[in-house]
Order: C-alpha cells, then sequence, then structure tokens
C-alpha cells in the first residue's frame, strides 16, 4: 500500500507565508520482497482529495482546533500514562518558537511516528480525524568543541563515536552525517572509520562572526536505525592573525601657528579586525618637540606641548604606531603630515554626536535613511564643511552613500534584516584645511515577513513495515523561517485520514 502524507508549515507573520513538503510511503508485510524505489506517484483523485484536505484544515477555527485538542489530549494521557511526561509551560502543540531576532539560530525538527491504530494491519487506509499530541522529544545529547580558527581542513575537532559512546562499527550501517543549518557551508564532517568530527574547510572567526564577543558554528549528527539527533555546537576562538590598520597611509594637518598649548587634534583609530586582547592595544607616538599623544575609548588625539613657530618649521612628519595585545604583537603605521599655518581656528561640530535612524529591510535604493550636519565657525574655505565615511565603514560602501556636500545618507544597496540587523558607522566632517570631526550613525533594520518556512527532509524510514510498532519513528522533518519575532512562529499539519501524526521536539518534526 502506498501512503501519500502532506506537511504543511506556516508562519504567524503579517502576510502569512507557508510552504509544504509531500512524503511518498510504501507499507509492505515483506521488506525482501520490495522493489527497488524510485519515484513513487498518487493518482490524480488522491491529489485532489489531498487539496481538499488541506483547505480544510487550514479553515478549522482557533476555537474548534483548541477543543479537539484538547479532548484528544486528555485521550493520549489515558492511553500513554507515564509514557511521556509533558512539561507544563510547553508551547501550543503545533507551534515552534525560537529566542532571538534575525535568522533563527536553531531549526524548527519533528519527527515522523506510526499513530497507534490496530487497524493498521489491514493495509486499509483508516479515515479519521487528525488529532496532534503534544510529546517533547529531547535531542539524545548535545556536544560541544571549542576549536582556534584557520585550522587546516580535515584537522580534527573531537570524537564524537567516543564523547557519545558510540559503535564504530555502526556508524556507517546507520548512515551517521553531519547536516549544517539551511544552505550554510559545510565546515565539519565525519570521519566514519575513526568517529572523529573533522574540518571540512578554514574557519575564519572575523567572516563567521565579525565582532561578536561569542562565535559558534552549529550543525547537526544524525543516525538512523534508530533515529538520532545530536546538535553539535563549535565554538571558534580568535588567534591573533589580523594587524591594525589605519584608513590611509598619510594623515594630513593643518595647524596655525598661533595654536595654544593643549590643544587637540583627533586623528582617525587603527582598526584591527580580530577582538578582545588580539585586537588595537595602545598607540606609540615618534618622538618629537612640539606633540604627545593622548587615547581615551579608541580616542585619539594629538596634544599640541609646546607651540608651533613656522619660521623656524613650517611642517614635520609624525609616525604613529598602532600596536594590539596578541602573542606575537602585531603592529600599524600612518605618517601624520603637519603642516603649520596662520589661520583656520575651529573644527567642525556635528549637530548630533550620536544619530540613530530606522530603516525597513528590502527598503528600495535611493531611500533617505537620515541627514548628518555639522557647523564650522570659520569662514570661507575654513569654514566649508564635506562628509564622507570614518574608516571602520567601509564594509558598508556598497549599502549606504553618503552626500560630501549635504551629508544625507541612502540606501544603495540589499538591506536584508537576516544577513545584518544593525548597522554602526562614523561620519566624518572636514572643514576646508582639514581640521576633523567625528559623529556616529546607528541605523536600525526592521524585519518584514519576506521569508516563506523551508522544509527539510532530514530522515525517513521507506519502505515500512506493516509489522512496525504504534509510535515507532518513521522519520524527522526539518523546518526553518529565518523571520524573527512573530513572522518566525510556525504552524506544522499534515492531512487528515492518515495513520500518522507529527509531534513537535526541541529541534525537529517526529513522523510516527
Amino acid at each position: 500500500m502506498k501512503q501519500n502524507l502532506i506537511v504543511a508549515v506556516k508562519d504567524n507573520g503579517q502576510p502569512s507565508l507557508s510552504a509544504t513538503c509531500s512524503m511518498y510511503l510504501l507499507i509492505s508485510d515483506n521488506l525482501a520482497e520490495v522493489p527497488e524505489l524510485k519515484d513513487i506517484s498518487y493518482d490524480e483523485k488522491n491529489s485532489k482529495l489531498t487539496s481538499y484536505l488541506i483547505i480544510a484544515l487550514v479553515s478549522v477555527s482557533t476555537f474548534f482546533l483548541t477543543f479537539i485538542i484538547i479532548i484528544l489530549g486528555e485521550k493520549a494521557r489515558l492511553l500513554f500514562d507515564g509514557a511521556v511526561a509533558i512539561p507544563s509551560a510547553y508551547l501550543p502543540p503545533n507551534y515552534a518558537d525560537v529566542d532571538g531576532t534575525g535568522t533563527l539560530r536553531s531549526a524548527y525538527n519533528y519527527d515522523a511516528y506510526l499513530t497507534t491504530d490496530k487497524g493498521f494491519s489491514a493495509l486499509q487506509p483508516i479515515f479519521c480525524f487528525a488529532s496532534f499530541i503534544v510529546a517533547l522529544h529531547l535531542v539524545n545529547g548535545d556536544l560541544s568543541y571549542s576549536i582556534p580558527e584557520e585550522m587546516k581542513p580535515q584537522s580534527v575537532i573531537g570524537n564524537v563515536a567516543k564523547d557519545l559512546g558510540l559503535d564504530l562499527r555502526t556508524l556507517s550501517s546507520r548512515k551517521a552525517r553531519v547536516d549544517s543549518e539551511g544552505t550554510r557551508k559545510r565546515y565539519c564532517d565525519i570521519n566514519l572509520s575513526t568517529g572523529d568530527l573533522v574540518t571540512s574547510e578554514r574557519m575564519d572567526r572575523e567572516s563567521l562572526c565579525g565582532k561578536k564577543p561569542s562565535c559558534v558554528v552549529k550543525a547537526d549528527l544524525v543516525l538512523e536505525n534508530p533515529l538520532e539527533l545530536h546538535r553539535v555546537s563549535i565554538h571558534i576562538q580568535d588567534v591573533n592573525d589580523n594587524s591594525p590598520t589605519f584608513k590611509d597611509n598619510l594623515i594630513e594637518l593643518e595647524i596655525r601657528e598661533s595654536a595654544e598649548k593643549g590643544n587637540r587634534f583627533s586623528i582617525e583609530e587603527a582598526h584591527d579586525a580580530d577582538i578582545g586582547q588580539n585586537s588595537v592595544q595602545r598607540y606609540r607616538l615618534q618622538k618629537n618637540d612640539n606633540f604627545v599623544l593622548a587615547v581615551d575609548s579608541n580616542k585619539v588625539e594629538l596634544v599640541l606641548e609646546n607651540k608651533l613657530d613656522r619660521e623656524k618649521q613650517n611642517d614635520m612628519n609624525l609616525l604613529l604606531t598602532a600596536l594590539d595585545g596578541g602573542s606575537p604583537q602585531r603592529s600599524g603605521t600612518v605618517v601624520i603630515r603637519v603642516t603649520v599655518l596662520d589661520a583656520n581656528d575651529n573644527t567642525p561640530v556635528f549637530s548630533q554626536a550620536v544619530y540613530k535612524a530606522s530603516l525597513p529591510e528590502n527598503s528600495p535604493p535611493d531611500t533617505i535613511v537620515i541627514n548628518v550636519s555639522a557647523t564650522d565657525a570659520d569662514e570661507g574655505v575654513n569654514g566649508d564643511v564635506t562628509y564622507d565615511f570614518g574608516h571602520g565603514s567601509d564594509d558598508y560602501v556598497n549599502i549606504f552613500s553618503i552626500d560630501h556636500k549635504t551629508g544625507e545618507i541612502k540606501v544603495t544597496g540589499v538591506i536584508d534584516f537576516e544577513e545584518i540587523s544593525s548597522f554602526e558607522m562614523k561620519i566624518k566632517a572636514k572643514d576646508g584645511l582639514g581640521l576633523i570631526s567625528y559623529a556616529k550613525v546607528i541605523i536600525d533594520v526592521t524585519d518584514m515577513n519576506d521569508n516563506a518556512p523551508v522544509i527539510y527532509l532530514k530522515s525517513l524510514t521507506n519502505p515500512i513495515p506493516e509489522n512496525l510498532s504504534p509510535g515507532a519513528e518513521v522519520g524527522i522533518i526539518n523546518v526553518q523561517d529565518r523571520d524573527s519575532e512573530n513572522n518566525r512562529q510556525v504552524r506544522c499539519s499534515i492531512q487528515q485520514n492518515v495513520p500518522f501524526k507529527l509531534v513537535p521536539s526541541i529541534k525537529n518534526i517526529i513522523l510516527w
């Protein structure tokens, strides 16, 4: 007998998006006599019936569905008393949720089981109203490893067989494999001969996680016969593989000779892609007669210690070095060229130290985000202010543009909440003779319901022997929705009148 199952997933966004997945199960009383499974199809009549069932299921009111769930849940409790302990604070049977915003930190997975219908062995479909019973199917065991970034491919991360107590001889027969979430790259794999979890390619922490303090790559270890699912978390530790860099090789300052002792002149700080102790820790200024260095919370300034005399020296070159705290220590340098002038008393002053804006994702190009503004009290060329992105904002030049004259920031690239939910950039204002000041712009991206749920069939026992015990798992279905908050909540269902049901677990949907 052939059985067609259709799993429907619908998120909770506005407008609501959905996805479906079809599974074809062949039920036989003798697995040895089953021919090789190819494309198992179903007739048009059943297809139309399935469509009607889906429409009918979606049309059932919330009150009616809640009532049926309560009644059947009580009935299931009586049938399976003591078999499953259900927490009091579980989600509704057809809902799943994950903490956080943006791309889901983990996937929804459900295991598939046979129902307890005693008439199943008669090889005739039993038409009854499909019920959903909440049963928490815990992941068999989670694994966590910590490795440095940039390990060579095929480097050993850990031995999952030993850590999980698995028999090496059964890894191949149980089809042990490592699945990455969604369409992400496969960063690790399992060696079936040794049970080692090994790297598939180099993992660059800066590319994966940027400046986030914690960087975790997640994957699923799947085994069959019996079905097992283990979550593997790989913590990527930073190594000192990046040197501090300045945006420019040369910084030019023009300072009038009448400048008073103690006057300060901002210098754009260095940027280091590493984090923590491996990032920029201190600066060192070449010894000279006029300037000392002041550093405070990544704010770098030249402080005039002794007055300038243009008649003695009209320009000078100072070497500024940025050093990180890694081992071995890395550094970067920039030359500061100071030209001594007779004018320009004031630096530009922004109207705000921090600008904040909100931007919906998928905003079209030329959408105006915000306008920054700075004024300079000087007159003529000394008071002309131009705007540009500061160092550390280079990653966003393909996403935003700034009008150098007006300070207007517009969208030029793709705004995707699931990729980046917030932008933080520095904007610099420069007057006609080179005095510079800085302001910060923070742009928060709001999520739109632009991602439909995606269904992945993790594992499926097919064909199914007719004498399989009721409640046995026959498949694992993985559901993902990359949106956030209400837009990422999903409801999973299969059509009525089939001898199977969906049971949500922490990470999967189990078909049984």
